[in-house]
């Protein structure tokens, strides 16, 4: 707790445990259990510079996360990578969920928008979530739109980050 987190660095969470992350951009991340994320650059020049970034990676598991002033400014300079596929943003407040053998949903990439809205791309083809929305991209590598309501994601498994609420169940 209050420790800092640089550019390049991993964070791991073991099963049972979560993480929150907040940038000071105002932008943070909840770390769902068995999660690994990367930060891969993050630079926040108060809109000084053309250099900005917000640019993680979801390695595995699960997490949810709201933009910051960074992605607020440039929609390009903020984005999370994932092994099947690549997130841009529009304003957003949306989680993500890889699910592999051990989940409870088809394997692949789960996304749920919460607010704003998300690109979700790859060689595959990209697909454009609103609010409210999901994503899908499974094993034949193609984004495309995805019922809500059948998702392994929801507010109350994956809270906002910038909450006091923990995760009320832990099952990805």
């Amino acid at each position: 707790k209050g420790s800092g987190v640089e550019s390049g660095a991993t964070i791991n969470t073991a099963p049972g445990s979560f993480a929150k992350i907040k940038f000071n951009d105002g932008g943070s991340v909840f770390l769902r259990p068995s999660t690994r994320f990367r930060v891969d650059a993050f630079e926040d020049t108060g809109g000084k510079k053309k250099t900005e970034k917000s640019f993680f990676s979801l390695i595995k598991g699960g997490m949810r996360f709201v933009t910051g002033l960074i992605g607020k400014r440039n929609r390009g300079a903020y984005r999370v990578n994932t092994p099947t596929a690549t997130i841009g943003i529009r304003g957003t407040d949306a989680a993500l969920q890889i699910c592999q053998n051990n989940c409870i949903a088809p394997n692949g990439l789960h996304v749920l928008v919460i607010d704003g809205e998300v690109v979700t791309f790859n060689g595959g083809g990209e697909v454009v979530t609103p609010a409210g929305q999901a994503a899908f991209v499974g094993v034949d590598g193609v984004p495309q739109e995805a019922d809500p309501d059948s998702s392994p994601i929801s507010e109350q498994n994956f809270p906002d980050p910038d909450s006091d609420a923990v995760a009320a169940d832990c099952t990805p």
